[in-house]
């Protein structure tokens, strides 16, 4: 429903930040108001003033348009990790923002995992808190917050379904000034769009949520908090009946989109990598087999990570040779094994594709190694496959009658991944 009652602007001043109360409506259940920290340099003079943010109550954040994911560390040759920082802000914080009535305020920011890859592994989130400009108006050094990771399981960019991931506890440590924070979280394994935020008690008139008003949000920041000061706040389900509704801050404000910004919050990945290497060997018809993934590869998931091997010879049996010793490059059967020893093998897979007597390159080799790892298929998978933190080497392996004896076989090119958690 939405509010058919305004709220004037706060005063300004010119000695400090100052926040209106503002009068909140009694009529249903009502957000608490939402008031802006905001500064302006003008001339040599701070000008502070505060803004009330009229909220409206019931109803989902409107769905983000999607928008290019953050820029990383260029991708290593080599496979194992890269560093990846998801940050949109430009480095500074220009003003901040709180619950008027005071309680416990959530704000939250999307990212989604780097082009190259469906996934990526969090170590850390990194916040800031409160506006250097007016210092005294965040909560104090000490103050317990709480970081958080959230999955959306849709990848639509709205949090109204978002799934808690990690939830980490932590301090406020050097309020109102510009820096970042950084909060280590236990690994936290998240798939293209994402959220982390923070949330936090505060008290009435006070910041502590700190804003870069020079990034437009285009869909990437969101807030919400308790109706009541005094409410419980639970990350693990945001349309709470004791939540405000989740506002987005291309929209939030009054007049709407006056509060259009991003938060000063960052998140740190260890990016794990799934490469490809090695040569692969050229079946007798003249194709290259490939190999290739879809999916997570996770010690705790029984599905989810299907390794696949096409341009393969139809109607053959093939397997995954696979090791997690490092890579090879040894020469076999006319080609080259990919993996160093000891090697294992999966269990037997049939190519499919075109019908005999037709001979063709239609054949394609599938494993879920998230499901052999855990003895689906049966076969006597290495233990090694659910360690979290191991590199896998594998390869397609398959018959290929086109060569005499002892090359009748084809050989994919090698793939290397890490097994997240």
């Amino acid at each position: 429903m939405h509010s058919d009652k305004t709220f004037p602007c706060a005063r300004a001043c010119r000695e400090r930040a100052h926040a209106d109360p503002g009068v909140p409506s009694a009529r249903g259940r009502w957000p608490a108001l939402l008031a802006l920290g905001l500064s302006v340099l003008f001339c040599g003079t701070v000008l502070a003033q505060s803004q009330d943010a009229v909220p409206t109550q019931g109803g989902a954040a409107a769905p983000a348009p999607s928008v290019p994911a953050a820029e990383g560390l260029p991708l290593g040759a080599a496979g194992g990790t890269d560093q990846q920082l998801y940050g949109i802000d430009d480095g500074t914080t220009e003003t901040s923002l709180g619950l008027t009535l005071g309680g416990t305020l959530c704000w939250m920011q999307k990212f989604d995992t780097r082009p190259q890859a469906e996934f990526d592994l969090l170590s850390e989130i990194q916040v800031a808190y409160g506006f250097p400009a007016f210092p005294g108006f965040c909560v104090p050094n000490g103050t317990t917050a709480t970081v958080c990771v959230w999955e959306d399981p849709n990848d639509d960019g709205d949090p109204v379904d978002a799934i808690l991931l990690r939830q980490q506890a932590t301090t406020v440590q050097n309020a109102d000034s510009h820096f970042l924070n950084p909060v280590a979280i236990p690994a936290t394994t998240v798939e293209r769009t994402f959220f982390v935020g923070v949330f936090l008690k505060h008290l009435q008139n006070q910041f502590p949520a700190s804003r870069d008003a020079n990034t437009t949000s285009q869909g990437r920041a969101f807030f919400l908090g308790t109706v009541l000061p005094n409410g419980v706040f639970d990350p693990a389900n945001l349309l709470a009946a004791a939540h405000t509704q989740i506002f987005s801050m291309d929209t939030a404000g009054t007049p709407p989109g006056s509060l259009n910004s991003v938060w000063r919050l960052r998140a740190l990945g260890d990016s794990p990598q799934i490469t490809t290497y090695c040569t692969p060997k050229v079946n007798s018809l003249g194709c290259t087999p490939q190999i290739s993934h879809t999916g997570v590869p996770r010690a705790t998931s029984f599905f989810g990570f299907v390794l696949r091997g096409t341009q393969v010879r139809n109607q053959k049996v093939g397997l995954l040779l696979y090791g997690t010793t490092g890579r090879d490059n040894l020469p076999f059967q006319g080609g080259f094994l990919c993996m160093s020893a000891p090697r294992r093998r999966s269990v037997a897979r049939s190519s499919g594709g075109t019908a005999l007597p037709t001979n063709d390159c239609t054949g394609v080799l599938e494993l879920d190694m998230n499901a052999f790892a855990h003895g689906v298929y049966g076969g006597t998978p290495n233990a090694a496959l659910l360690v979290a933190g191991n590199l896998v080497n594998c390869q397609w392996w398959g018959r290929d009658n086109g060569f005499p004896a002892p090359n009748n076989s084809s050989l994919s090119g090698g793939l290397e991944y890490p097994v997240l958690p």
